[in-house]
């Protein structure tokens, strides 16, 4: 029935689109304008014999853009003259069938490229809307090729391929339509089907769907409700019989579906055995060429309410109709009438107590196409006002089938996150207020439509309508029991990375026996169905490098409900190191500190052993963490924000002992790995910085804040600093300034005895120019004034020292991990130095003019030297690439140069292994 459904409630909307599609290929002119005026205004009182529901809101939308539909109309004649009027008119009209029978014919004798790209987009349409997504993929294809161009081919072909289970490919359909159109909410909920599909695969193991054959034909069923012990429904038949005649009893065919009209069938039933369905006289009164569908029976006064189309076959007007039974004997009474309105209306159900009738309509005051309502029966037999469900049930698309069960009023929607086509949902009734739409899931629903779910009062069974087994026509399903949709969802995850992890496979236990094997998806997720019976399920999963996991959880008391939270953080069985670097801000003296919170994209070098192994960079967190950690080896970690002209660079160092089976070597665990980097300010003064009065010796008191000078440019080895040194006022302006000098130079003299290059630096005396008191009255005055600061002034872009990373292993006996903090570099010659090649990597020119070296690629094209992998080699080793083209045209490149193939073969195992080469990508050493 979904697909006469749908012709009730979008042919209206669907007048306009065709005018749409045909509008933005042409221009018109002043004078056809005039001309087409008059068209309009008969296709608007036209639309009051033609269409069903929502006739009045449509009317005034198409008054409001009167003009817009003139231009479309006009755009129409000009474009696709004559050729097309016949069957753009049946299609407009909703008349699928009739309408693919018209292009058809004109399909090989149109040969313009545009009229033909909308014949065929108009046979998609068609079929799409006829619930025939197999018949119309391929017509949505050959459009797009053919230069169709207006977005409704995307949102159409999107539909066709979400109920062929295309996902990925349908959103992508999706995601071209929603360029041209943002605001397009349902867009927006398909986008959302196509995710919610892949995540939702699974079947409820409780439930299983059985086709009910003795009712079902080649044709429709739809329409189902029990009615005392027996089933009416709604069917077309079969079309033709198997001689290939067609039956004498359905001759009339549909020009919307190309099926013979709906009417009431009932089946008998005897022992739980379904007989044949049989014609139910009194409710199939009126003209042949009419559909009859969606019944209801209010037991407390044996009455019948069932949708009936009246007037002719192409211009159909749904109603709500109702009839007595008795005597044995259907008897139509009347039209149900709510508050004396007059839109149409359908899909009917009544509460068991006879007061209260759902329905589905578009009329005005809804939130899309066809929204779920009801009214209530006053003592005097009148109905009240028309009360919308809200937005909890009803969306801009179709909501449809109202059936009310227990404490759950479900319904079927495309307007909701599904499986694609139209899906059953259920909402928990409270009073009057309709709670969160919640999908059943699979098997009462599937990519196709899945409409009309019904429940015996006992809730012994229940039936469903769906067109999951014949994309063409709608069977009727029975299944066992309440449906439930009871599910249990979490995630697997690292602890502490706390990264997702997809394909792990997770055993449930229910009574010590398993009842269900999962696996995590792509983003770490699972999800299954569980009895709403207060159990104990025991979930258990293992997996190689990781601790075995089990944990217990319960299901509650309650129906359609979502446990969400089942998690299941996997804790290493490896060892990990892992921290957190943040930023600071430091005061001018140094004495406090402003929190900067996280760093991300910071660099961060690790060495093992002195020698470099890794090159990460911290998460939007601040971030960072590796594997792969060796027993009785040190490591430091080193971190870098950008070029080192932001953030002063630090470190931290850890040496390892004996490993357990599983550890994190983080803050958590007692081994602290966060990381501070301190701001880089514009000025820093050094304190205790002393001189011999009125000279510019140094006191030796002063090599302990000096000495942490030398660190800071050790752990900063591009940094570039100027050392300012200031006087107070006394004394003359000239033996000021030129004491002023050479205690800065004193100061850089001193910085150079400890290894630090020159070149890194720079003095400068400022005299009494720059008091920070002034006038001074108090020593403490003097005291401020005389001060020796530095300020950052640039960097040099690599290391004008050797900066490499020296370690000298020292573990206590029991094996205990120790942290060094403050953690400190040590240089020492370069002879004791565990370095990362025991020959400085050549640089420069002169790598040339050595006999051995390492290719790193070869290619067709010329490779940009700023690739990842030679940007890590340079930064990690201080190696140069350089390219040569060679006789053969191929571009080759080489990373240093080396005195024997043992050292060339030495580094380039240790730059595989930093770079995390797999066997079949690794960089080999070979002679020049």
């Amino acid at each position: 029935m979904y697909k006469f459904a749908r012709f009730f409630t979008t042919t209206i909307l669907e007048v306009v689109a065709v005018f749409r599609r045909n509008a933005e290929t042409k221009k018109t002119n002043e004078c056809l304008k005039l001309k087409l005026k008059k068209k309009v205004l008969k296709m608007e009182n036209e639309a009051n014999k033609i269409f069903a529901f929502g006739l009045k809101k449509i009317v005034v939308r198409m008054k409001k853009n009167v003009v817009l539909l003139i231009v479309f109309t006009l755009f129409t004649g000009v474009l696709y003259g004559q050729n097309t009027k016949k069957a753009d008119k049946a299609f407009s009209a909703g008349r699928y069938y009739e309408a693919i029978q018209e292009y058809n014919l004109l399909e090989s004798k149109i040969t313009d490229p545009q009229v033909l790209s909308h014949i065929t987009f108009s046979i998609a349409e068609s079929y799409r809307r006829m619930n025939q997504p197999e018949k119309a993929e391929p017509y949505y294809v050959k459009a797009i090729k053919g230069g169709y161009m207006l977005p409704d081919v995307y949102y159409g072909y999107g539909e066709i391929l979400l109920n062929l289970a295309k996902y990925d490919e349908a959103k992508k359909q999706f995601e071209i339509f929603k360029r041209s159109n943002p605001d397009n909410q349902l867009v927006d909920v398909k986008i959302a089907s196509c995710e919610y599909a892949k995540a939702h695969r699974m079947e409820n193991p409780k439930f299983k769907l059985q086709p009910m054959e003795t009712l079902n034909t080649r044709g429709s069923e739809y329409g189902v409700a029990y009615f005392n012990n027996n089933l009416i429904y709604a069917s077309t038949g079969n079309p033709i019989e198997d001689n290939g005649k067609q039956n004498k009893q359905q001759v009339n065919i549909s020009p919307r579906t190309g099926l013979p009209y709906s009417k009431f069938y009932m089946s008998i039933i005897f022992n739980d055995v379904y007989g044949k369905g049989e014609p139910v006289v009194g409710l199939n009164k009126g003209n042949a060429r009419q559909n009859e569908g969606t019944f209801a029976y209010d037991h407390v006064n044996n009455l019948g309410y069932y949708t009936k189309c009246t007037g002719d076959s192409k211009n159909e007007q749904c109603y709500i109709f109702f009839a007595e039974f008795k005597n044995n004997q259907w008897k139509e009474i009347d039209k149900l009438k709510i508050e004396n309105r007059s839109e149409p209306i359908g899909h009917p159900f009544v509460t068991p107590d006879g007061k209260r009738v759902y329905f589905v309509s578009i009329m005005e005051g809804g939130y899309g196409k066809s929204d779920i309502w009801y009214t209530d029966k006053y003592p005097d037999g009148t109905w009240s006002k028309p009360i919308n469900l809200g937005r909890e049930v009803n969306t801009t698309g179709n909501e449809m089938f109202p059936f009310v069960a227990g404490e759950y009023l479900f319904f079927s929607s495309d307007g909701h996150p599904g499986y694609g086509g139209m899906d059953i949902f259920a909402s928990k009734i409270d009073g009057n207020i309709h709670g969160t739409a919640i999908n059943l899931g699979m098997p009462f629903n599937s990519q196709y439509d899945d409409v009309n779910l019904i429940e015996k009062v006992d809730f012994s069974e229940g039936m469903l309508v769906s067109s999951r087994r014949s994309a063409n026509n709608d069977d009727i399903f029975r299944f066992e029991g309440y449906p439930s949709a009871l599910t249990a969802s979490g995630q697997i995850y690292d602890s502490i990375s706390k990264q997702p992890m997809p394909g792990v496979a997770v055993d449930v236990k229910k009574d010590g026996k398993i009842v269900e094997k999962l696996k995590s998806d792509e983003n770490g997720n699972y999800v299954f169905y569980i009895e709403p019976d207060s159990t104990a399920y025991e979930l258990t999963t293992s997996i190689l490098r990781y601790n075995p996991i089990a944990r217990t959880y319960y299901s509650i008391n309650e129906r359609f409900a979502a446990l969400k939270g089942w998690d299941l953080p996997m804790k290493s069985s490896e060892a990990y190191i892992s921290g957190i670097v943040t930023g600071v801000e430091e005061s001018q003296d140094r004495k406090t500190k402003t929190n900067l919170g996280p760093l991300d994209k910071v660099k961060i070098e690790v060495h093992e052993n002195g020698e470099a192994i890794k090159l990460l960079e911290t998460n939007a967190n601040g971030e960072y963490r590796f594997g792969d950690i060796k027993e009785n080896a040190v490591y430091i970690v080193k971190a870098t924000v950008g070029g080192g002209d932001e953030f002063f660079a630090d470190f931290k160092k850890l040496e390892v002992g004996d490993i357990p089976q599983s550890i994190e070597f983080c803050k958590a665990t007692g081994y602290d790995m966060d990381i501070e980097l301190v701001k880089i300010a514009e000025n820093i003064r050094l304190d205790n910085i002393l001189y011999e009065t009125a000279k510019w010796d140094l006191m030796p008191a002063s090599y302990v804040e000096l000495d942490k000078l030398v660190e800071l440019m050790n752990k900063n080895p591009t940094l570039i600093i100027q050392i300012r040194s200031h006087t107070d006022s006394r004394g003359s302006t000239k033996s000021n300034q030129k004491l002023s000098e050479n205690r800065a130079k004193s100061v850089v003299d001193y910085l150079i005895s400890k290894n630090i290059p020159p070149a890194r630096l720079q003095s400068k005396g400022y005299g009494e120019s720059m008091l920070l008191v002034k006038p001074e009255k108090t020593d403490y005055d003097y005291q401020l004034n005389r001060r020796t600061e530095f300020t950052v002034i640039g960097t040099t872009g690599e290391a004008l020292y050797d900066s490499r990373l020296t370690v000298t292993p020292s573990i206590d006996a029991s094996g205990v991990r120790q942290i060094q903090d403050p953690p400190q570099y040590s240089q020492y010659p370069q002879q004791q130095t565990v370095t990362q090649a025991q020959t400085p990597p050549a640089t420069g020119a002169n790598i040339k003019n050595k006999p051995f070296t390492i290719q790193v690629a070869g290619t067709q094209r010329p490779a940009s030297m700023n690739s990842s992998d030679f940007l890590k080699i340079k930064q990690l080793f201080n190696l140069d690439v350089y390219e040569e083209r060679g006789t053969d045209g191929r571009y080759r490149y080489y990373a240093g140069g080396f005195d024997t193939i043992e050292e060339a073969r030495a580094m380039c195992d240790k730059i595989n292994r930093a770079l995390g080469k797999a066997d079949n990508e690794k960089f080999f050493a070979k002679k020049k």
